[in-house]
């Protein structure tokens, strides 16, 4: 429980801050004991075994919640005390309709409401000037409230929100955050713009898989395609980057080089007389034999 003496230090947002935390806690509490407390009343005046068999039951958690709800109360009289003892300070109280922001109300009994209005208690204003509660509001100003806001005020976008339309803006930024990433990360043709590949990973991978291919299918029909893919692919990452697309595809062609040779002497290794899958070197696909020969493993 919050002592008196901590209470005189803390600072209208700080005191309306808790105050609306553990009221919500207390009015769950006070509310679900009300209504276990009327099921054990109704079980017991029915008489019925089933009915008698529950009350216990219910009895025992609406007990439990009123425990919660009046372990609360001191609290919450001393925060009330202290907004009292104080004067009193401004506070601010969106009406809130299906989770959306109606108007800002300096109470929670302006006449323009009803007695089935709920708000969203904004703290964060509580104990600032009215004038910068209703440049706050903006647009959702209670007239009635703030009957001197100015117009030109009345007119601009509103800064006060409620928690649901704070969670659908804050995954709208999220969606927009990661729309505008994915963007980035796109990687154009560094002549025509077009998007090609989603990443630099993406074009780097389609540029290593097309010189693996030439090395492996070495004089293949689609050795040209091939090409043309790397090209293409390693002009838009170094476009992309501000680097040199000759010493990005000297890169690479290193690494397919490297890549290929150890392939090439893996199979030799591997290609024993006595293995199920022996092959004469004589008959490996012209690109292997001639980098085994190269390598003078055969």
């Amino acid at each position: 429980m919050t002592t008196a003496t901590a209470l005189t230090t803390q600072t209208p947002v700080e005191i309306d801050t808790r105050l609306a935390e553990i009221s919500e806690k207390f009015a769950i509490a006070q509310m679900r004991a009300d209504q276990y407390g009327k099921l054990a009343a109704e079980a017991i005046a029915k008489g019925e075994y089933w009915a008698k068999y529950h009350a216990p039951d219910y009895a025992k958690t609406a007990a439990e919640y009123q425990s919660t709800a009046d372990a609360l109360a001191p609290e919450i009289a001393a925060l009330n005390g202290e907004f009292t003892a104080r004067g009193g300070w401004t506070r601010a109280f969106l009406a809130v309709t299906n989770g959306s922001g109606g108007h800002v109300h300096r109470n929670r009994s302006c006449t323009s409401c009803y007695v089935t209005t709920e708000y969203a208690w904004m703290t964060e204003f509580s104990g600032q000037t009215e004038a910068e509660i209703v440049d706050a509001a903006g647009e959702r100003a209670c007239t009635y409230c703030y009957p001197s806001a100015p117009v030109e005020v009345l007119d601009r976008p509103t800064r006060m929100f409620t928690k649901d339309e704070q969670r659908i803006a804050a995954e709208r930024a999220e969606r927009a955050a990661k729309k505008d990433a994915a963007a980035a990360a796109t990687v154009c043709d560094a002549e025509t713009g077009e998007v090609i590949y989603k990443t630099e990973r993406a074009a780097l991978n389609a540029a290593s898989a097309a010189l693996d291919d030439t090395l492996w299918y070495g004089g293949h029909p689609d050795d040209a395609k091939w090409e043309r893919i790397a090209s293409r692919a390693v002009a838009a990452v170094a476009a992309k980057n501000g680097t040199d697309p000759v010493a990005l595809r000297a890169e690479l062609d290193a690494k397919a080089a490297k890549k290929f040779t150890a392939k090439v002497r893996k199979i030799v290794k591997e290609n024993t007389p006595h293995a199920w899958n022996y092959c004469d070197p004589q008959n490996f696909m012209p690109s292997i034999k001639a980098e085994a020969q190269r390598l003078g493993l055969i």
